[in-house]
């Protein structure tokens, strides 16, 4: 049994929207190369990631709680890798400045069908929720014409809610976000939580990380869509574990879960 049309789509940003157009290490030492620097890329990989989740841990939601520009938390994760750089002082800056250009990302085509569907065919509200640089969200969402599809009051992201999945309250939030705008309705209403229930019943997250994305959503009430575009088989699945959780191989794919 086909679930109905939905009345909310929330789509994460990084991995789901938009991604580097070449891997970081590549475009980091594209910068670096210059200056003589080259780390292999499978050893930059693991520096990288080390680095961040080391820095994220003491300076979480990029820093924005210490005050820190996003900027400013990027070069903290560059200078663990690279060390300060006396030497070529400008390198890091250039690193910084490179991730930050419309150049170095790609909109994936199957999330543009997915927009055109929900939002000119079907008329769903649209939104994106996620955790990613909001700079670079924003950057993307604007260079790329994404601005057809999303009002900037439906993009979620963690920086400016100060929350960030996987905890549910970063749905939560949206949802009663969404409740107020499309239908006029506060948790002060009589009906609050009868029409929280119902929009939540018929909500849905598509994105591309089990734990922040499909666990995170469906623990807040929602129904969530797992893409992974590495699955050969092209049809989508259904997951028979969860009644509300589907696995595509690709965004294409998600309108044929609602449609007949």
């Amino acid at each position: 049994m086909r679930p109905r049309m939905p009345k909310l789509i929330t789509a994460d940003a990084y991995g789901t929207l938009y991604a580097p157009r070449f891997s970081i290490p590549k475009q980091y030492n594209d910068v670096t190369a210059r200056f003589g620097v080259v780390i292999p890329e499978n050893q930059l990989e693991k520096k990288w990631l080390n680095s961040y989740h080391t820095v994220k841990k003491t300076y979480p939601n990029y820093g924005k709680a210490a005050g820190l520009t996003v900027d400013e938390f990027w070069r903290k994760v560059l200078v663990r890798i690279y060390g300060k750089c006396q030497e070529h002082p400008e390198m890091i800056g250039m690193i910084i400045d490179k991730l930050g250009k419309k150049e170095s990302y790609k909109v994936f085509r199957d999330f543009v069908s997915l927009a055109e569907w929900a939002v000119w065919e079907k008329e769903i509200p649209f939104c994106v929720a996620s955790n990613a640089d909001s700079g670079v969200t924003h950057l993307v969402i604007k260079e790329f014409g994404m601005e057809t599809f999303l009002d900037s009051q439906d993009i979620y992201l963690s920086y400016d809610l100060e929350l960030w999945k996987p905890n549910p309250e970063f749905f939560n939030r949206i949802i009663d976000d969404q409740l107020a705008r499309l239908r006029g309705i506060r948790s002060t209403d009589p009906n609050y939580l009868e029409e929280r229930r119902k929009l939540l019943q018929s909500s849905w997250h598509v994105g591309d990380e089990y734990e922040n994305d499909v666990k995170c959503a469906m623990a807040a009430g929602m129904g969530a869509i797992l893409v992974d575009r590495s699955i050969t088989n092209p049809e989508a699945c259904h997951t028979e574990a969860w009644e509300r959780f589907y696995v595509v191989s690709s965004l294409d794919r998600v309108r044929q879960i609602f449609e007949k």
